[in-house]
């Protein structure tokens, strides 16, 4: 059960104010009792001296009549009456002349007086307790002792004094003890009223408000100093945690803008974080992926084994397969320092992604671009040293058989020496080499040398080649010989897949800065699954129903695609299986 602060600070206050009070009572009262014993005393003396002196002519007489004997003294028995007391008279022997005693009982209290009092010695007893104050003093007149007198008092008016005088102490003693406790309560509510204060502004810090600032009131200096360090407080904690938001809020922006993904992972396999690249690699929304659990969102083998090797204490590398890409993945543990932090961060690991699929896809393009280069150099010098062979084993001998080994052996070089050239262009672009010379050019002249020179071998198949003239007043800037070798690319590809009997269009139209141009045929047109990969090096697509076999290096579409990039555009493929193809690419119009 707790105890109101309030209630101990009050209660305190009291049993001090009380344990001085008492001290002071006990400490005061017996000083208080001799004082009035002394008081009470002292007047009993001076009744004692009156007595004595009106004595002195009663004993003179009393000698001078009988000497010996007891009778009745008027005047002390008058006094007796008067001031309430007991008396005792001796004469000079000891003898007692006359006694009144009706109030105390002195005892032997009044023989040893009696003796002292006859060696002329007065003498005093009092106890207040048993309500007794006896005094005695011998009478003696001219030098001559005549008596003792003696007289006793109840101490009525001493004890009722002393009553008078311990009630004021008490009511004295009441009062301090219920002003300290309503001087206490005071206090102790406005101090208990501060520490409420101070609870709050420390509950208000503890939830993130930390523009807290509370007002000195009416208090004990020490209460002000500690408001004003409360508020110091909360003002150094406003500005620390301000600048380790901040901090926070600048890491987040790095880590959300970096180009790799990052993700950070408890021990328990919970995302805690994860930035837009690691949402991005991993397909998943990121306002989702952040509080899953990291293997319902992956479960790849090589991705959790890497993991489970972070989560272990050890940095881990790998490379795994996500969906259609390829992804590096380097794990570490997270060490803090500190002995909180590692309570809290004990088990977290930091994922960092990145997307390996295009040098995946560059090392295979490599690999293949290796394996396809040494096919298809293979292949004509396999056939030249055929023919070597042949014309060296007598074949040579016959002109018919020899013109025609020649004849096919300048077609094979022919056939390498482009395929050098087309692998030199390549290199070209492959190390950004700028190899345009860009003028302007008409787009008609381009068109029709274009036609010119592939007519002859279109008429040869039985291809109609037309020339679709209608923006030849049009002025593109260009690199007119290799747009050219785009266009002839584009035909001869056309030509490949066109039945005898089609058609081939070269066409150009007018667009808003630009001219589109572009090459049309009635061929058998390219399968759609096909379309995305006619640029790929070494690629070689047959036609749409198969019935015409893949032709060519197959660098031919993708050397021109690199060229259309250069010139700022790119190629666009409309074809259907049976229903021919278009290739179009944009140029842009020279400035008049």
């Amino acid at each position: 059960m707790k105890m109101s602060i309030r209630l101990w600070q009050t209660a305190l206050f009291v049993c001090v104010t009380m344990a001085a009070a008492l001290a002071l009572y006990f400490l005061f009262l017996p000083s208080i009792e001799d004082s009035v014993g002394v008081v009470a005393q002292s007047e009993l003396n001076k009744n004692l001296a009156d007595l004595a002196i009106r004595m002195e002519d009663d004993l003179e007489d009393h000698i001078a009549s009988s000497p010996a004997g007891k009778r009745e003294l008027t005047d002390a028995r008058e006094f007796s009456d008067v001031y309430r007391v007991d008396f005792w008279i001796y004469d000079s022997k000891g003898n007692e002349i006359d006694s009144q005693q009706s109030l105390t009982q002195p005892g032997s209290r009044i023989a040893e007086m009696v003796a002292k009092g006859l060696k002329r010695e007065s003498d005093e007893h009092i106890d207040l307790d048993k309500s007794l104050v006896v005094v005695s003093k011998p009478i003696i007149s001219k030098g001559e002792l005549l008596g003792v007198a003696i007289i006793s008092d109840n101490g009525t008016s001493a004890n009722g004094a002393l009553q008078v005088a311990r009630s004021q102490l008490q009511i004295a003693l009441f009062v301090a003890i219920l002003v300290s406790a309503i001087l206490g309560f005071i206090f102790s509510a406005v101090i208990a009223s501060e520490i409420r204060r101070l609870k709050e502004g420390a509950m208000k810090i503890a939830n993130g408000e930390y523009d807290v600032t509370l007002k000195p009131r009416l208090v004990p200096d020490e209460m002000t100093e500690f408001v004003e360090a409360f508020n110091l407080m909360a003002k150094e904690l406003e500005r620390a945690f301000d600048e380790i938001e901040n901090k926070r809020h600048q890491l987040f922006t790095i880590v959300d803008s970096m180009a790799e993904g990052v993700i950070e992972v408890s021990a328990d396999g919970m995302i805690n974080l994860a930035n837009k690249k690691a949402a991005e690699l991993l397909d998943y929304p990121v306002e989702d992926l952040n509080g899953s659990q990291l293997e319902d969102v992956i479960s790849e083998p090589n991705f959790s084994k890497c993991v489970r090797r972070a989560l272990a204490g050890r940095d881990s590398s790998g490379i795994c397969e996500y969906h259609d890409r390829f992804l590096l993945l380097h794990g570490a543990p997270i060490e803090t320092t500190g002995s909180h932090l590692d309570s809290q961060n004990n088990g977290r690991i930091a994922l960092i992604l990145q997307d390996f699929t295009k040098r995946k896809r560059l090392e295979q393009a490599q690999r293949d671009f290796t394996s396809n280069a040494s096919h298809e150099l293979r292949t004509p010098i396999a056939s030249l040293k055929g023919f070597l062979e042949l014309l060296e084993d007598g074949a040579k001998n016959k002109a018919d058989v020899r013109d025609g080994f020649l004849n096919t052996m300048q077609k094979e070089v022919d056939r390498l020496q482009r395929l050098i050239e087309d692998l030199f262009t390549l290199a070209q672009l492959d190390a950004g080499i700028n190899f345009l010379h860009l003028s302007e050019h008409p787009i008609g002249d381009i068109m029709k040398e274009t036609v010119a020179v592939s007519s002859p071998l279109a008429a040869s198949a039985g291809i109609d080649l037309k020339l679709d003239s209608r923006e030849n007043h049009a002025t593109v800037l260009c690199d007119k010989d290799r747009i050219m070798q785009v266009l002839l690319g584009f035909i001869d590809n056309a030509m490949k897949f066109t039945p005898k009997g089609g058609e081939i269009v070269i066409f150009a139209h007018r667009l808003d800065g630009s001219v589109e141009l572009g090459v049309r045929d009635t061929g058998s047109g390219i399968p759609a699954e096909k379309t995305e990969k006619i640029f790929q090096r070494f690629f070689r697509a047959g036609s749409g129903n198969g019935n015409v076999p893949a032709k060519g290096a197959g660098l031919g579409l993708s050397i021109a695609s690199e060229i259309v990039k250069a010139h700022g555009s790119r190629i666009r493929v409309i074809s259907k299986p049976r229903e021919g193809s278009t290739f179009l690419f944009k140029l842009r119009l020279a400035k008049s």
